[in-house]
This record gives C-alpha cells, sequence and structure tokens, in this order.
C-alpha cells in the first residue's frame, strides 16, 4: 500500500485524535491497556527475577529482547483492532487485544513484522557501538555485567564515558524514527492484513516521509506529559496528604490506583496515536470522523 507524507501539523493531530479514543467504549478501551500493562510487567519480570549474574544477564537480556520483539508488536496489533472496532461503531471487548494469537487472525505477520524491526535495531546498536558510541556500549555492559542480585543495595552509576551526549542523541532519534515505523508496520500487520515483510515495509517508508509530524509528535508529548504530570503531581499531593491523616494505608492504596490508573490512560492515547498516525500515513479507508484538514503530499 502507498504511505504518505504529512504536513508538521499532522503531529498535533494524532496527539488528539489519540486522546479522543477514549471518547468511546473507554472502560473496554482501559481494559485492553490493564491486560496489556500485565503483560509487559510478565515479559519484564522474567528479566529482572532470572536468578543469574554476570555475563548470563547479558544472555537473559537477549532472549527477553527477542520475545518481546515476538509479542509486543503482536499485543500492540490486537490493541490496535480493539480501536479499530470502537472507532467503526463494531461489537469490541477488552480482550479483544488476543485476537492475533488465535490461527488465522494475522499474529505470524505480527511477529516477522517485529522480528524485521528487531534487525533494524540491532544493526541500529552494533553501528553505534563501532562508531560513536564505542565507549558507551562499553559502559553499559560493564554496568549490567556487575549489577547486584535482586534485593542487594543498588550499584552507584559508574561515570559516564565519553560520547554519552552525542550517543544519547542518536538513540532518542532513532527511536523516534523506529516508533513511527512501528505504528504503521503494526497497523499494515493487524488492520490490513499484510504480510510481515510488506508491513515492514510500509512502516520504514511511512516513518521516512513523516520524520516532521513525528518531531512536532514527541515535543507536544513531552509537553503535555509535563504539564499533566505537575497537574495530577499537585492534585494527588493535596488529596493523597488528606487521605494520610486518616489512614496511612488508605492513602497508599489510593496513591497507588491513581497511579495505574494514570499509566493505563497513558498507554491508551499513545495507542490511539499510533491509529491515528498509521491511519493518516496510509490512507487506509477507515471511517475517522475527527480527520484534520491536513496537507497531504502524495509520494
Amino acid at each position: 500500500m502507498q504511505t504518505h507524507a504529512k504536513g508538521p501539523g499532522a503531529g498535533w493531530w494524532w496527539l488528539i485524535r489519540g486522546c479522543s479514543v477514549l471518547g468511546r467504549d473507554t472502560g473496554k478501551i482501559l481494559g485492553a491497556s490493564a491486560l496489556l500493562l500485565v503483560c509487559m510487567l510478565l515479559i519484564t519480570a522474567a528479566q529482572l527475577l532470572t536468578p543469574v549474574q554476570g555475563h548470563a544477564k547479558l544472555a537473559v537480556m537477549a532472549i527477553t529482547i527477542i520475545v518481546g520483539a515476538v509479542l509486543y508488536p503482536v499485543l500492540y496489533g490486537g490493541f490496535m483492532r480493539v480501536i479499530d472496532a470502537s472507532r467503526n461503531g463494531r461489537p469490541v471487548s477488552a480482550t479483544t487485544l488476543f485476537e492475533p494469537f488465535r490461527p488465522g487472525q494475522g499474529g505470524a505477520h505480527l511477529a516477522l513484522f517485529g522480528l524485521c524491526m528487531l534487525g533494524i535495531y540491532v544493526a541500529f546498536i552494533i553501528l553505534l557501538m563501532l562508531t560513536v558510541g564505542h565507549d558507551f556500549g562499553a559502559w553499559y555492559v560493564n554496568f549490567v555485567v556487575h549489577q547486584p542480585p535482586l534485593g542487594s543495595p543498588p550499584q552507584a552509576l559508574p561515570k559516564l564515558p565519553a560520547g554519552f551526549a552525542v550517543s544519547l542523541a542518536l538513540v532518542t532519534v532513532f527511536f523516534l524514527f523506529f516508533s513511527g515505523a512501528m505504528a504503521v508496520g503494526v497497523g499494515q500487520a493487524s488492520l490490513h492484513r499484510e504480510t510481515g515483510v510488506a508491513a515492514f515495509r510500509d512502516g520504514i517508508a511511512g516513518a521516512f516521509k513523516n520524520v516532521l509530524p513525528l518531531v512536532v509528535l514527541a515535543i507536544c508529548v513531552l509537553l503535555a506529559f509535563l504539564v499533566l504530570a505537575v497537574l495530577l503531581g499537585f492534585v494527588g499531593a493535596i488529596v493523597i496528604g488528606l487521605v494520610f491523616l486518616a489512614s496511612k494505608v488508605l492513602g497508599v492504596i489510593i496513591g497507588v490506583a491513581v497511579y495505574i490508573a494514570f499509566i493505563l490512560f497513558m498507554m491508551a492515547i499513545m495507542m490511539g496515536v499510533n491509529y491515528a498516525m498509521w491511519h493518516d500515513v496510509t490512507d487506509a479507508g477507515h471511517i475517522d470522523p475527527v480527520s484534520p484538514p491536513a496537507a497531504t503530499v502524495e509520494e
């Protein structure tokens, strides 16, 4: 499928439309967020709780990354279907998240797409370590290998290596592009039912054509997150502080509940942003009543 280049302002509209996914079937979409969060925590726990030390930690980390590269696109694809069904008025439930795992529902294509994206990720890391990030790579490996066992006092952060700032900047730019390619590619494999390789091709092309909207989106997300975090932190501190006066246990419970709710809302919004980007960049023909009057450059 042909991908399109959007104007810089599309990044702002993707965020607005991402927020709008909570306007319908809110409970079901937040339920899908909760299921996705549990899956992510299980994958992370498998890495953190594995009782190995030294270089074996690197092997566990590598295995976890490969597992995540296969599973996360399948889960993200399921979330895209939750949003797509909600946007188009079809019946939907939170467990639609797991639909791609069923036979014949595109899970294999999503997993293959994830492995292709992993190849891009590995190639970038190797290139970074062979060039400006050589010292950064050695520093990170040393930090992971010498991490103390779980439950021990945390290790002091080693002195930052030469080239750290440049490496961090390149990693930031790469993951901005990577996230755009994931949004487009997952949408193609999950909703347009393309093969993993075709979805990978469209994801890379779509991200390349929309670098400026992705930059605007990243800036908008950062500013919105900072404002929201400050507001929620201020209000939450007052409310939880008042509750603490009555019961410390209740204060802790409410604080944790507010934190989890914040995460679930953010996950739903970001998946909504991914859906909006996929919809715009591929022009897949799905109904979207809040599409912006943004200029499109056909390529």
